[in-house]
């Protein structure tokens, strides 16, 4: 479980940039997140991926795409569920030099969520 907050601009319609920041017990990134609104009538979907680089950890990239639906409240605020995947990943630097050229391993961690959020 974790929480987070992201602050940017609806550029139009369908489009949002923005950035935040995410806590959680195993990772805290800063973050890039782009989002796609939809609007199909009266069903209103949204898919968003955030790119980050967390603050807790040498390395340690982060990426978080989901899709979910928003529930309109009232003019300005809205209920917002989505579901998606968390994927971590760092670099182990300490492999060895081989043709003059640095080498690293890649490590990744995924973990599935269910994002509750508001927007207003």
């Amino acid at each position: 479980m974790g929480y987070s907050t992201t602050h940017g601009y609806q550029i139009n319609p369908t489009l949002f940039v923005g950035g935040g920041f995410m806590y959680s017990q195993e990772i805290a990134p800063l973050y890039v997140d782009v989002r796609t609104d939809q609007k199909w009538g009266n069903f209103t979907p949204f898919a968003d991926l955030r790119l980050g680089h967390s603050l807790s950890g040498t390395g340690t990239y982060y990426m978080a795409p989901s899709v979910g639906y928003r529930f309109s409240l009232c003019e300005k605020l809205a209920l917002n569920l989505s579901v998606g995947a968390t994927f971590r990943g760092w670099l182990d630097n300490k492999d060895e030099v081989s043709a003059g050229l640095f080498s690293t391993k890649q490590k990744f961690n995924t973990l599935g969520f269910i994002r509750v959020g508001f927007d207003f």
